[in-house]
């Protein structure tokens, strides 16, 4: 059951690393790109209300292909830690991280706003208390290691907050922008992902290396 983790482990870093690319890809192709002033979700549409849709190509079907393709490969991570692990909590909540990105990345805000936002937010805060949650899976890590998870999930939820709560165009006239915000919220968890992913992989190779040695 152990080379499930290990599984579990590329998954996770492989959907983490192929968003970071396939977001730097599709700012490329759109043109005048702000970081702070356009949104990641811009990237497939830009949509405001009572205001048309604006929809870049080919940034567009490479930001929906990405985030989409980052909500399988986590949704299925979390299923591989729970087959060996049995931790509802943790597997649950980071499951909702993949499954929120896929539906996100499927219905883009052209397709459905709503849908897209409400998928957004439920990937956000279950990526950021399944951080918060970390600790519960016991592997080992060493004690001053769990406050990583701990740091990076309560920025995310804190910069989500943010974004329910403070009107856009406040944060639109701040200094980093709107789309600088939801930076913040979504950058700590392709990290923790990353983070999360080497881990499992260490454990895994500490698995092997334990059973292999004489007794």
């Amino acid at each position: 059951m152990d080379r499930y983790l290990r599984y579990a482990g590329v998954i996770g870093i492989v959907a983490a690393a192929e968003f970071v690319v396939g977001v730097f890809i599709a700012q490329a192709y759109y043109p005048n790109y702000s970081v702070t002033q356009n949104d990641l979700s811009d990237l497939g549409a830009a949509c405001h209300p009572g205001a048309s849709c604006v929809v870049v190509q080919p940034a567009s079907i490479i930001w929906n292909t990405v985030l989409s393709l980052m909500g399988i490969l986590s949704f299925a991570s979390a299923r591989l830690i729970y087959q060996v692990l049995r931790n509802r909590l943790f597997s649950v909540l980071f499951g909702l991280w993949g499954i929120g990105a896929l539906v996100a990345g499927v219905v883009p805000e052209n397709v459905d706003l709503t849908t897209h936002g409400l998928s957004s937010i439920i990937s956000f805060v279950g990526g950021a208390v399944a951080a918060l949650t970390f600790y519960r899976l016991r592997l080992g890590t060493p004690r001053y290691f769990l406050y990583i998870p701990v740091i990076l999930g309560a920025i995310t939820l804190t910069g989500t907050l943010i974004l329910l709560f403070v009107p856009f165009a406040t944060l639109e006239a701040s200094a980093i922008g709107h789309g600088g915000m939801e930076r913040i919220v979504v950058y700590p968890m392709i990290t923790w992902e990353i983070i999360l992913g080497t881990i499992l992989l260490r454990h895994e190779s500490r698995t092997v290396l334990h059973r292999a040695s004489p007794r």
